[in-house]
């Protein structure tokens, strides 16, 4: 409870005590906690088609931009739990996006190889990086140009070889309108995405112990992942050496 100090008075004490519920109140107007209004749009759609601009990573000054390669995978729409039985089984298109690594005459050029274990079996991990956007967004959300650097940016320059998937999820696909969960997307869209990616990696690094790539998600993205592995969608099979997976 209050309680004034040495010097005090009840005059001075009340006054505080009934300050309290008026800082309160002005805490819950400024912080628009009493707001329940529906959020306010501009009407104005916003077109994320992603054209040039919009894919491309800048550089520092003196070096030219890095424009992505383009892989369409084909995967099966999978069932959901709001299916009505009117759903067509026709697959999905997804895009994924590899921003590979440039020698100083621009060619690309595989990313960096590093042998390590994982449960006791020798692995090679690469230096690539899967980003994984939110719901009801895309890889733009790693692209955007309206700060000085972003994130796929970012990773590129610190020396990874960056790959952005657009799930089931996104806005530049086409099925966004139609019922899908997140199981589909962690057990269907990341497994056979990385797979792709490791296919290609291993025609460039050649054969050997398994890869490992890393991966990054934002909000549903990181959710997905997650599933993924809990489901064992991202495991390479090693019962032969260990007796379970990895």
């Amino acid at each position: 409870p209050l309680g004034t100090l040495a010097g005090g008075d009840s005059s001075a004490a009340i006054a505080t005590r009934l300050s309290y519920p008026t800082l309160v109140a002005r805490f819950r107007l400024s912080s628009r906690l009493l707001e329940f209004g529906l959020p306010k749009y501009s009407g104005t759609p916003v077109v994320d088609d992603a054209g040039e601009e919009d894919v491309k990573l800048r550089m520092p000054a003196g070096q030219p931009p890095v424009h992505p390669t383009e892989f369409r995978l084909e995967v099966q729409r999978g069932d959901s739990s709001s299916d009505d039985g009117t759903e067509g089984s026709a697959p999905i298109a997804l895009r994924l996006w590899r921003y590979a690594r440039r020698d100083a005459r621009g060619a690309a050029t595989p990313p960096t190889v590093q042998s390590g274990t994982w449960c006791g079996c020798p692995v090679r991990r690469v230096r690539s990086v899967l980003l994984v956007h939110a719901f009801d967004m895309s890889g733009y959300s790693f692209t955007f140009k309206s700060t000085a650097q972003n994130f796929a940016e970012y990773l590129y320059t610190e020396g990874w070889e960056v790959w952005i998937l657009d799930t089931r999820f996104s806005v530049r696909a086409q099925t966004g309108e139609l019922p899908s969960t997140l199981d589909q997307t962690a057990m269907i869209d990341v497994p056979q995405a990385v797979d792709h990616m490791l296919s290609v990696l291993r025609g460039e690094v050649g054969d050997g112990a398994p890869l490992q790539v890393f991966a990054f998600g934002q909000c549903l993205g990181a959710a997905v992942l997650q599933m993924a592995l809990a489901g064992g969608g991202l495991s390479h099979p090693v019962e032969a050496q260990t007796g379970h997976r990895s």
